[in-house]
């Protein structure tokens, strides 16, 4: 039965066999009332005419536009099309949304009446960039053609018209939502919607990274093992979709007024799930790494990874745990793996393996286990010969002769030590006997754990061959579970809920599309990966491809005929009129949304059983402009939320930025009712096993320069006796000794109010503007005076790390004089001989005189180096014309400056832009905001200076002072009326709270807690 368009066929190419054709395939007595055309009120409701009994009629079983034939409606036998009637609009919705992922709200029905639906599947091919609006995301020739997108048409009829009728009325309205630029196009009570994923196309390059990780539970509900992949989106990585988010565009005529309302709407996708995997085109080009391999990763993320199998043997033995998991593991096949006559003294062999392996803690069995993965042969003899030496030597001679090797790091001795204590903690180890006897304790109980070095051997071996991959694929090819073995067979049933027989076609497609697509980019993990990138997660709806849009709007044609220019720009993404222009008559702004985020991330992720390293940095900048028509004007507002967070093991930095600007628009004028900007900075550290020297070195400088007004009227104590008072606490309660505070944790935070951060709004739009001279000057003074102040209170610069030169490149550069220009360099700073000399001089003084003071002797004789400062100033000025070394350190440190000042300045242009096109250019000002959030947070929290503290993270705390200066200099006058304030918590050793859910914002309770400080400067 073929039924044909009665309108719209002017839209399409081939006019004459425009419509569909009923298979009688369907519901016989269905078909029957279709041809006899019974009305809709002798029908029980809802009827729906699924996928397979609807084509398209005609020889071309397709449907394609006149003006964009690039975009195809699929209409052979296999398409999804589907008609639908039905008397609720609940029911409407809900097969919207659960079977074509569009979503709307309908208003109910009343009874004469019915929502007749027809929708389909469309693709695209080619370029339709500009032509075809859909969900006002305006797609390029790289989008995938093959992925088909939904939509659907909604039609108001009445019950008493008959069936076959009506299915006519609703294909008919079948169009193109950029057709509609009248009331008249569209029938009363009529719904366009389509759908259009918001997505990183598939050229776009990202960087893929990953973390290692064998704690994560696995997301798949079929799989109840250990999950050792989180894929995160980084590296040359072609992505898929489900990236950013779908839209859907709804164009309407919901009444018989002449008022067309527009709705665009954004919902989140769930993102990838397990069984998809990596099925997304994955390319990677990331350099060479080997801590991992593609099988290693495999074998994790489905549960028989080495280390998850010998957590199994550990609970299969161990006494105490009284529900024995078999997973296909069988007493012979223990006696087997332990060379033992009988179960009883196989499973005394692996507790007594298993002990040493406690004692000596996984990180030191990992390393072991990874050497005889590496090589299954491998002799470990001459270690555990190297580990009983340590375990009664001289330490610091033993480790002297070590570390003397090139590659010591490498050797096989060198990788297992460096699993149980980081080389940089070594030699500090070294000064404290009882960090002695315990690297002694743990090196005697890695040599006796590695009697068992042959059984071991014996135990990866065996799991290599029971449990391989190969016995994976070759059952999956077979269908034969027996090829799988006992141990392996037992495994994967315990790891699935469904049929071992199904789900092993789903595991072996898995491995093969992991292998096929990810072996490139999971060969080269040695760097761990860390790589910028930068995306945009809202996809475009104009060229510049990084903003999304929610809008709601009524356009009134009886009131304005003329108003159809302004629908067609919003149908092709184009909101500035609609959004901005408050005199057209006949549009209402319920809501109108642009957003632009930016988001740049570098990871480094090393977790592998016996290894944790962690760092992260991202910086994102979400901005967002709201528009709504309200009584007395149209409601402009900018929003921005910035932040750059840099997190590492057991730190946190994060520098974050709030502002908003909004006002009233009436006619041509603009009343701004309200600016600002806001500024906070927050440093955090979680440490188990925090000293007191550690503690001084991160909260001494932060206490320098943001508690300098307050600390010892707060607590009335200088730092040290502050410091030697919590100290001498700590030793009462925990009883762990001296200058050993244990588990602590500490926030500094550093908040710039609006009265300081608002100069920015003010700040010019030209570079040239001399304003910015006075930014570059600020800057310059600032830097050189808080390097100064950060070295000088770095205690190992004048003890353990006393480093003269170093103290020599400090004196020049704080010496240099202060430029009024935004381009110089080291060059142009010592162009003026007599002007640095004199400076330099002062500084001489000012440093002999600080080591003369110190307590420390050692510090104290140090003062000799500078206590003839015509001598220094001679040494100095000779090596900054001379000395190349020397001469590298200082254009590093000017570099570096000079970098900050280029940095702020173009930050400060783009604010300025903000204010340029706020009014009438929302598209350009959206995208303005987000990117100076985006900068000017990253080049704030990226000022440091590694050589003059023991962390550079620490001289972190530069970047707020420096964003203070440039604030002063674009508004000279104001008041640095900043707070900050100091948190220090330390913990009971018995406490279990998760210290680093503290670097997530979290608390401990007041029952954990020895001491709780909080130190304020409300200066």
């Amino acid at each position: 039965m073929e039924l044909l368009f009665d309108k719209n066929k002017n839209l399409f190419q081939d006019q004459l066999s425009m419509g569909i054709k009923l298979s009688s395939g369907i519901d016989e007595k269905l078909f029957l009332e279709i041809a006899q055309n019974t009305t809709l009120k002798e029908l029980e409701l809802p009827i729906v005419i699924a996928e397979g009994g609807i084509t398209a009629s005609g020889p071309v079983k397709e449907f394609r536009f006149k003006e964009v034939p690039n975009v195809s409606i699929s209409g052979n036998a296999g398409a999804n099309l589907r008609i639908g009637i039905y008397d609720k609009a609940e029911d409407v919705i809900k097969d919207l949304i659960h079977k074509d992922k569009l979503g709307l709200d309908l208003p109910d029905l009343d009874d004469k009446s019915v929502y007749g639906v027809f929708s389909y599947g469309y693709f695209i091919n080619g370029d339709v960039e500009g032509e075809w609006p859909l969900g006002s995301v305006q797609l390029s020739a790289s989008v995938d053609g093959n992925e088909e997108k939904r939509a659907a048409v909604i039609v108001t009829l009445k019950k008493t018209i008959g069936i076959k009728k009506a299915i006519v009325g609703i294909i008919s309205e079948l169009q193109s939502p950029k057709q509609v630029q009248n009331a008249k196009d569209l029938a009363p009570g009529t719904y366009l919607v389509m759908q259009r994923e918001g997505t990183l196309n598939t050229n776009f390059g990202a960087q893929v990274g990953f973390d290692f990780d064998w704690t994560f539970e696995s997301q798949n509900p079929n799989f109840n093992g250990t999950l050792g992949l989180q894929t995160r989106l980084g590296g040359l990585m072609q992505v898929g979709l489900n990236i950013a988010g779908e839209f859907t565009l709804i164009v309407s005529r919901p009444h018989k007024g002449q008022v067309i309302h527009l709705h665009l709407n954004k919902r989140r996708l769930n993102g990838w799930n397990f069984a998809a995997g990596l099925n997304a085109s994955v390319q990677g080009d990331l350099n060479e790494f080997d801590d991992f391999s593609v099988n290693d990763i495999i074998k994790a993320t489905i549960g028989i990874h080495h280390a998850q199998i010998l957590e199994d043997i550990r609970q299969w033995v161990d006494p105490d745990v009284a529900e024995k998991k078999l997973h296909g593991l069988t007493n012979q096949l223990l006696k087997e793996i332990t060379g033992t006559t009988t179960f009883k003294k196989a499973n005394q062999t692996l507790i007594a393996l298993f002990d040493k392996w406690d004692a000596v803690g996984n990180e030191g069995g990992g390393a072991i286990l990874k050497l005889i993965e590496d090589n299954a042969s491998v002799d470990l003899s001459k270690v555990q010969e190297d580990f009983k030496k340590l375990s009664t030597a001289d330490v610091a001679d033993f480790l002297e002769e070590k570390l003397e090797k090139t590659g010591f790091q490498d050797t096989k001795f060198g990788q297992i030590l460096g699993s149980i204590v980081p080389f940089d903690d070594l030699f500090e180890i070294v000064a404290e006997q009882e960090l002695v006897n315990k690297l002694q304790d743990k090196s005697r109980k890695l040599s006796e754990l590695l009697d068992f070095q042959e059984l071991i051997k014996n135990l990866h071996k065996k799991i290599s061959e029971k449990l391989s991959l190969d016995r994976i694929r070759k059952a999956a090819k077979s269908g034969n579970l027996e090829e799988l073995g006992d141990w392996l067979k037992g495994k994967l049933t315990s790891l699935t809920q469904n049929d071992l027989a199904d789900e092993l076609r789903l595991i072996d497609a898995y491995i093969s599309n992991f292998e096929n697509n990810a072996v490139q980019i999971f060969e080269k993990v040695k760097t761990a990966l860390q790589r910028e990138y930068g995306m945009s997660l809202a996809y475009t709806y104009q060229k510049q491809k990084e903003y999304s849009a929610l809008i709601d709007a009524h356009f009134n044609f009886a009131q304005n005929a003329q108003i159809g220019d302004i629908l067609e720009e919003a149908l092709d993404g184009n909101y500035s009129q609609l959004m901005t222009n408050t005199e057209i008559k006949g549009i209402h702004l319920n809501n109108g949304i642009l957003t632009h985020r930016i988001k740049k991330q570098k990871t480094l992720s090393l977790l592998i059983p016996g290894a944790k390293r962690n760092f992260s940095r991202i910086n994102q900048s979400i901005a967002a402009g709201t528009f709504i028509d309200e009584q007395d004007g149209r409601l402009i507002m900018y929003e921005l939320n910035a932040s750059d967070t840099i997190r590492r093991n057991k730190r946190l930095i994060q520098l974050s930025l709030t502002g908003n600007y909004f006002g009233k628009k009436k006619g041509h004028s603009f009343g701004l009712e309200k600016e600002s900007l806001k500024v906070s900075f927050d440093f955090k550290v979680q440490d188990k096993k925090l000293r007191r020297r550690h503690l001084e070195q991160i909260v001494e400088p932060f206490i320098k320069v943001n508690l300098k007004h307050s600390f010892s009227e707060t607590t009335n104590l200088t730092t040290d006796q502050w410091i030697n008072q919590m100290d001498y606490d700590i030793e009462n309660f925990n009883a762990n000794g001296k200058k050993r505070f244990g588990k602590t944790l500490i926030t500094m935070t550093h908040k710039i109010p609006p009265q300081i951060a608002n100069a920015w709004m003010g700040a010019p739009s030209n570079k040239k503007d001399k304003k910015y001279k006075e930014v570059s000057s600020a800057i310059q003074k600032s830097m050189r005076g808080l390097v100064q102040t950060f070295a000088y209170e770095n205690e190992e610069m004048f003890t353990k790390n006393y480093n003269r030169e170093k103290l020599q490149v400090i004196l020049l550069y704080t010496s240099l004089p202060v430029v009024k220009d935004i381009h110089y360099n080291y060059n142009d700073l010592i162009k003026r001989p007599g002007r640095v000399t004199a400076n330099l001089g002062r500084n001489i003084m000012i440093l002999a005189d600080k080591l003369r003071l110190d307590p420390d002797p050692h510090v104290r004789r140090s003062a000799d180096d500078f206590d003839n400062v015509q001598t220094s100033i001679r040494e100095i000025t000779n090596m900054m014309v001379n000395d190349s070394d020397f001469i590298r350190k200082l254009e590093n440190l000017v570099s570096k400056e000079h970098n900050i000042v280029s940095k702020v300045i173009k930050s400060a242009t783009k604010i300025s832009g903000l204010k340029k096109t706020a009014i009438n250019h929302p598209e350009i000002a959206i995208k303005k905001l987000s990117e100076f959030g985006a900068e000017l947070t990253d080049t704030i929290n990226d000022v440091n200076v590694g050589f003059i503290a023991i962390r550079k993270d620490y001289t972190r705390f530069m970047g707020p002072h420096l964003f203070i200066a440039a604030s002063k200099a674009l508004a000279p006058g104001l008041v640095d009326n900043t707070t900050g304030f100091l948190e220090l918590i330390v913990l009971k050793e018995s406490s279990n709270f998760e210290m680093e859910s503290y670097l997530d914002g979290k608390k401990p309770e007041i029952k954990d807690i020895i001491i709780s400080q909080l130190i304020v400067d409300l200066s």
